[in-house]
């Protein structure tokens, strides 16, 4: 496994990956639905009990650290989320736009929440030169976005959740994961927690995900831009008192949109802004699927192949593009201008990953290519963690025997991060102190 510091490998050559460049089946309601009813029968009755058996043979041979339950149940996983969409795009969310009763139950008694409808980005915002590539074929779009708030005695109202800034407020813009294809902001614990944790509030965008050609990549990159255009401007929140947080495809996202801020300002349009911190838990830092680890720990992790849908779907505007920063940002040679230019801006940069990830390498690489251009992330390594699995802590009900446990790691480097930034006001001190090492004030 290379660390960071060590040379990095030579990925695939530029512009090559490991999927064909060229948007995935995507079938109308009716012929989704014909096609469930005749090929998810067999692949329940027959598929599960025989990826269930070739998983157990293969536990066999390959004795990995961790136990049986984990590995036939990632395994089983993969099956599940790669097969029963019959290599087709994800069907939209029925639920895109809602905070269900489920949602309620488990984490309401937390923080409150609402949702609403925020304008795109305007027009006078600048086009710069990576979306001009897709053209007209993607446009900016009116998005749906969720407020968290802290609960208090000053009210539950939309209006209270959406008020403006208050003096030097702070609040937590949270993008979800779900390869773009898929992910609720608000199905997960993680925003709820960390409302209730910090005091702060939540802002969480739930952008367009890449399911057609309108929706595709620069689509998602709008969104964020218009989620901050409505911090910054309806709002009214300082650029630095503004924390971006995301896991997985939404931590590519935040990189991807502090990126964009950087660049805007390069050009001279300073009305933006940067943001104070960026924690990005297992970014997708490589839609090429161009690292070792892809393959390596294919078995150890639970997360589905990105090169059948995923990412073809997502990239599709962008097929000659694929090294791009924006799209693949591990890919990267370092020194890079917009990491020296962050770090001189003193933008803080915290990343996570865990060792048995298919994702593991790529972030490695994203680290270097950081700290090669002077930016000095945070880096944290989770020895024995799988893909995101911190989010698996909140449930009521955990897939394998210790699902979750690198949540308590994740959560006290994120509490580091708001103390570095001076976001902790909420949290207790002492809990604060507690760094991800043990160590203690």
């Amino acid at each position: 496994m290379v660390k960071p510091g060590e040379p990095r490998w030579a990925p695939r050559p530029q512009g090559t990956a490991r999927w064909i460049p060229q948007p995935p089946y995507e079938p109308r309601p009716l012929v989704r639905s014909i096609l469930r009813l005749v090929c998810w029968p067999p692949m329940f009755l027959l598929g599960i009990p025989l990826n269930l058996a070739y998983n157990s043979i293969l536990y066999i041979f390959k004795r990995p650290t961790f136990g049986y339950k984990r590995f036939v149940i990632s395994g089983l996983a993969r099956y599940l989320t790669g097969s029963l969409g019959l290599g087709a795009v994800y069907a939209p969310d029925p639920d895109h736009g809602k905070i269900t009763p489920a949602m309620l139950k488990l984490y309401g008694d937390r923080a409150n929440a609402s949702v609403k409808t925020i304008p795109p980005i305007a027009d006078s915002v600048p086009r710069l030169p990576i979306v001009q590539i897709a053209g007209n074929k993607v446009r900016p779009e009116p998005v749906t976005a969720f407020m968290v708030a802290p609960k208090t005695a000053a009210g539950t109202s939309p209006k209270h959740i959406w008020r403006e800034a208050g003096k030097d407020e702070k609040i937590i813009y949270y993008v979800v994961g779900g390869g773009y294809q898929t992910g609720h902001p608000l199905q997960w614990s993680l925003a709820w927690d960390w409302c209730n944790e910090s005091k702060l509030r939540v802002f969480a965008p739930n952008y367009r995900k890449c399911l057609d050609n309108a929706s595709a990549f620069p689509g998602p990159l709008y969104d964020f831009l218009a989620g901050w255009q409505f911090l910054v401007e309806d709002l009214g929140f300082e650029p630095r008192n503004i924390v971006l947080n995301g896991n997985s495809a939404g931590a590519h996202a935040i990189i991807q949109l502090t990126g964009y801020l950087d660049e805007l300002m390069e050009t001279g349009w300073t009305n933006w802004g940067l943001p104070a911190g960026v924690f990005a838990c297992s970014p997708w830092a490589d839609v090429t699927a161009s690292f070792p680890s892809v393959s390596t720990n294919w078995t150890n992790d639970w997360l589905q192949s990105t090169t059948p849908v995923i990412a073809p779907s997502y990239a599709r505007h962008y097929s000659s593009y694929l090294n791009s920063p924006y799209i693949s940002p591990a890919l990267i040679t370092p020194p890079h201008a917009t990491f020296s230019r962050l770090a001189k801006a003193g933008v803080k940069f915290y990343i996570n990953v865990g060792s048995d990830e298919q994702l593991r390498d790529e972030n490695i690489a994203l680290t270097d290519a950081m700290t090669a251009s002077g930016l000095d992330p945070h880096f944290l390594l989770i020895e024995g963690g799988s893909h995101c699995e911190f989010v698996f802590e909140g449930l009521p009900v955990t897939p394998w025997p210790g699902a979750g446990f690198s949540w308590p790691l994740v959560n006290g480097q994120w509490k580091t991060l708001l103390k570095e930034i001076g976001f902790d006001g909420g949290f207790d001190k002492a809990e604060v102190a507690e760094v991800v090492t043990g160590e203690k004030e």
